[in-house]
């Protein structure tokens, strides 16, 4: 789930026979329904706001649903960006690894993290024994792998000002040298 402190709305998945997986909104004052905003049925996970509260970024299951599989079992997601106007979007495929895990329990869904301006997210993607790092922007262009992480099963980006991520309690730092250009670069300083 997410909490937006400001409106003290939170956002979760839920699931229902019936009706399949959705992500919906309630304010906890308790007062109102519950909102629905998703329009797709399928297994949702790794909800993350937007550093305004304004957009919400969330990882879809993508076709995996129809096998059976539980969101820990998928390999294949959909980042969808639902934004103020509560249009849901695609931003990039996802990849996790199908199968490359036998204990689901030390499998996580991949993370999501917006940058500090909300401008872009910072995601992680397993491909073979590696786990990738990655930088995308909001409109999803300008991909980009960041870091090669190679036999982690997690990564976790921190939305400070300089993002910052950790894997099997390590955590590094992430410089940004910034120019507002498509082309800045990152650097790693381990603590």
């Amino acid at each position: 789930p997410a909490f937006d402190p400001a409106t003290r709305t939170l956002y979760y998945a839920a699931w229902t026979d019936d009706s399949l997986g959705a992500v919906w909104s309630r304010a906890i004052d308790g007062g109102g329904a519950a909102r629905k905003l998703t329009t797709f049925p399928s297994q949702y996970g790794s909800l993350t706001l937007s550093p305004d509260g304004r957009s919400l970024a969330l990882l879809r299951g993508a076709a995996d649903l129809v096998r059976g599989q539980t969101l820990e079992g998928q390999g294949r997601f959909d980042l969808i960006l639902i934004g103020p106007d509560g249009v849901e979007r695609r931003v990039t495929a996802v990849d996790w690894g199908e199968g490359q895990y036998a204990n689901f329990a030390t499998k996580h869904s991949p993370g999501i993290t917006f940058s500090p301006d909300g401008s872009e997210l910072y995601f992680t993607e397993m491909l073979a024994d590696t786990l990738h790092v990655k930088r995308i922007r909001t409109d999803g262009v300008e991909e980009k792998t960041l870091y090669q992480l190679p036999h982690s099963g997690r990564a976790v980006v921190s939305p400070a000002r300089w993002p910052a991520f950790g894997t099997r309690g390590e955590r590094w730092p992430v410089s940004r040298s910034s120019r507002g250009s498509a082309s800045s670069t990152m650097s790693c300083l381990r603590l």
